[in-house]
């Protein structure tokens, strides 16, 4: 326990050093619409190279981050970041001009009295309009302050920014908050995903959760897709969009211009024939 202790406030002070030094990266994840196999954007995650210790994984210092407070410098980092790196691939990139970015905001960011202007000032600051932004939250963040929090995502709503909701089904919101809430998109866990050939009764609960989108008007984003046969599968189900390690595994942003560049000279699709090529 003591040695656990010592690691831990060891891990703290590095946290926030790092913030100074400029030690965190971002990696970017391909989204892709499953009707038409088109690149539609990239979920933003953050990673951590420590100088001495190397990379350090998020399971490690976003708990300790969230604890101690120092989620919100590093989730505002983090969002102006992903804003400022979308805005500069769409001006370079005219081929992709409608690309979105999703960044996942914690229950601290969002409970700030400001959130909402900080958000506007970022879009500000990188010339981002504000429909390229996608902000994802998790069941657990909203339900802490449902009231607060549904007037904020309905004024950024408002702006054009989308709302999707992650991790659906593994936090324990109720559907009548659920369909008071201003949501664009509902993000299935990959839990659900990893289990869906080999037990039934996840694909029981992936339809439940289609069928609860298209009531509610709302889009369904599936993760940690990892087969063909599960992309077809939830394809058949008629999930939306799809995010996993069969497009791609998360990529630096010299890679995803690398992948752009070779897009912009084929096709703006995303083939089954060019996943391998870009499979990193």
């Amino acid at each position: 326990m003591h040695q656990k202790v010592l690691k831990r406030l060891e891990l703290e002070t590095c946290l926030r050093q790092a913030l100074e030094n400029q030690e965190f990266h971002l990696y970017y994840q391909l989204i892709i619409s499953l009707a038409t196999s088109e690149l539609l954007g990239f979920e933003a995650l953050i990673r951590w190279h420590h100088p001495r210790q190397g990379w350090i994984s998020p399971s490690e210092f976003i708990p300790i981050a969230e604890e101690t407070g120092l989620i919100i410098p590093l989730g505002e980092w983090l969002l102006q970041e992903a804003c400022q790196q979308i805005s500069i691939l769409e001006n370079r990139f005219s081929k992709f001009n409608s690309l979105k970015i999703s960044v996942n905001i914690s229950s601290h960011q969002i409970s700030q009295a400001n959130f909402v202007e900080r958000v506007k000032s970022i879009l500000e600051t990188t010339q981002l309009k504000a429909h390229y932004l996608n902000l994802e939250i998790t069941e657990t963040v909203l339900m802490n302050n449902i009231e607060s929090g549904c007037f904020k995502l309905q004024c950024l709503q408002n702006l054009g920014i989308q709302i999707s909701i992650d991790d659906l089904g593994t936090g324990y919101s109720s559907l009548n908050y659920l369909q008071q809430l201003p949501i664009d998109i509902l993000k299935i866990n990959r839990s659900f995903v990893a289990r869906l050939e080999s037990n039934p009764e996840q694909l029981q609960i992936i339809e439940a959760i289609i069928k609860l989108a298209d009531t509610l008007g709302m889009k369904t984003l599936a993760e940690g897709i990892e087969t063909s046969e599960q992309s077809d599968l939830i394809k058949s189900l008629g999930v939306n969009y799809a995010q996993g390690f069969l497009f791609s595994k998360p990529l630096n942003k010299n890679l995803v211009e690398q992948t752009l560049y070779s897009l912009s000279d084929s096709s703006s699709m995303w083939k089954t024939d060019c996943q391998s090529e870009f499979r990193i």
